[in-house]
């Protein structure tokens, strides 16, 4: 149902929208399958297309947080499983500088 939507059409104020929606009154299963399928390549290409991190996305990823498991499952292993220790760095600096950026600032402003 959610596809339907053409969530790839979405700004980044409606991603943060839904990610809150996710997070908030959806199970760990449902929110994982959400940030891995829409945030997470979301995110890249904002990263990958602008060298830099929307704000809405920003507090889209501050909001994905609160459901931790689904967070880690979702978002830091397949971005882990895509970027391999040995291919690190072949990865663009810059956007792993924004991926621990985020995960400190969100671990300091909570």
């Amino acid at each position: 149902v959610l596809l339907i939507t053409q969530p790839d059409r979405w700004t980044a104020a409606s991603m943060y929208q839904a990610t809150r929606i996710f997070a908030s009154n959806m199970d760990a299963k449902m929110a994982q399958r959400f940030y891995n399928i829409l945030l997470l390549p979301r995110i890249r290409d904002d990263i990958d297309e602008y060298k830099k991190l929307n704000f809405h996305l920003y507090m889209a990823l501050r909001k994905a947080l609160f459901k931790p498991s689904a967070f880690f499952k979702g978002i830091i292993l397949p971005l882990c499983e895509k970027a391999p220790i040995l291919q690190i760095f072949v990865y663009d600096c810059q956007e792993i500088d924004l991926w621990f950026l985020v995960l400190i600032l969100s671990a300091f402003v909570e």
